[in-house]
């Protein structure tokens, strides 16, 4: 008996030791959701598994690694981006990160992975149904697109307020087009990565929640913005009249970087929307009835862009507000 206890005592500790080591290795190679903004895409098969009440979900594909986690009886948050070697002084994108909030919750913004020093933050807040704001503390507010209805036939700007409670804004009035745009809206905002932001990890940027309704934010750094003017063309459109999304041209030069931006207010699947021709993609958040995205392109040649539509199955018509941003990397 004494010899059947020392052999269950000594496979015991056999087995904690095991365990041990597996959960350091899978620290050391596979690292929480928490520590995910730093985590390049790796060649491995999905996983899955659960890190207290965070579960991460990792994927490698032929152009993006997608990291996916957030509490389990939640609404999940995306952190995405193309396979880029960061450490290329040529690279033009250094992360993306994207969440989509509860009903009502604040949307806390962090620093997408790889973020340096000198990057440039571009920011994208949409919600659905409800009132948002036009201002953000520490950001400069950029291009927008708010829908008082489905098939409104052009974006409310945020330079159409008409009338303001504090940051949000309550009407606007534009092109003979007046309206709440409380039914979608999606606006940019952009600032500089400075060295206190890295210190810090965060960005100590809340989107605040609003009336039972959701919020989702997409943030991608890009490098070697031109600080006196780092947005040098955007274009709106509010209804498409198409059930993919169909971007409006706009005007870029070579080096520059255009930023695709879909705000969906509808169901949709990861695969109803895939990244327009040249484009990649950069980072989406899934919600159970909006579906925001993010698609990039480095420019190699000035002019016109044309417009650009997604691939996909797509959905319904005019459920969307699309932005199209070109980012200014000349000097």
């Amino acid at each position: 008996m004494a010899r059947r206890r020392r052999f269950l005592a000594d496979r015991t500790a056999t087995v904690i030791v095991v365990v041990r080591l597996l959960l350091a290795l899978l620290s050391s190679s596979i690292p929480p959701f928490v520590a995910a903004q730093s985590f390049a895409c790796v060649n491995t098969p999905d996983w899955k598994d659960l890190y207290g009440d965070t579960c991460v979900y990792y994927s490698s594909g032929p152009d993006r690694c997608e990291i996916w986690g957030g509490k389990v009886t939640g609404t999940p948050t995306i952190s995405s981006m193309p396979s880029f070697d960061y450490d290329d002084p040529q690279a033009w994108n250094h992360g993306t990160y994207a969440v989509a909030s509860e009903k009502g919750e604040n949307v806390e913004v962090k620093l997408p992975p790889a973020t340096m020093v000198g990057d440039t933050l571009f920011l994208f807040v949409s919600r659905t149904d409800a009132y948002m704001s036009i201002r953000l503390d520490g950001w400069t507010t950029g291009a927008s697109c708010f829908k008082t209805y489905n098939d409104q036939p052009t974006c409310l700007l945020a330079s159409d307020c008409v009338e303001k409670d504090g940051d949000d804004c309550l009407r606007f009035q534009g092109d003979g087009i007046a309206g709440g745009g409380y039914d979608l809206g999606t606006v940019l905002f952009h600032r500089r990565v400075t060295e206190d932001d890295l210190l810090s990890g965060t960005l100590q940027t809340f989107v605040e929640g609003t009336d039972n309704r959701r919020t989702w934010a997409i943030v991608t750094a890009i490098t070697n913005v031109n600080q006196q003017s780092p947005i040098r063309a955007a274009a709106g459109t509010a209804c498409d009249e198409d059930s993919d999304s169909v971007f409006p041209s706009v005007y870029g030069k070579d080096n520059d970087v255009l930023l695709l931006s879909q705000s969906f207010d509808d169901t949709a699947s990861r695969d109803d929307f895939l990244p327009p021709d040249g484009t990649f993609l950069l980072g989406r958040a899934i919600s159970r009835d909006e579906f925001g995205i993010l698609f990039g392109e480095k420019l190699d040649r000035s002019g016109e862009t044309a417009k650009r539509v997604t691939g996909g199955q797509g959905g319904s018509k005019c459920k969307d507000a699309l932005l199209a941003i070109v980012v200014n990397r000349g000097k």
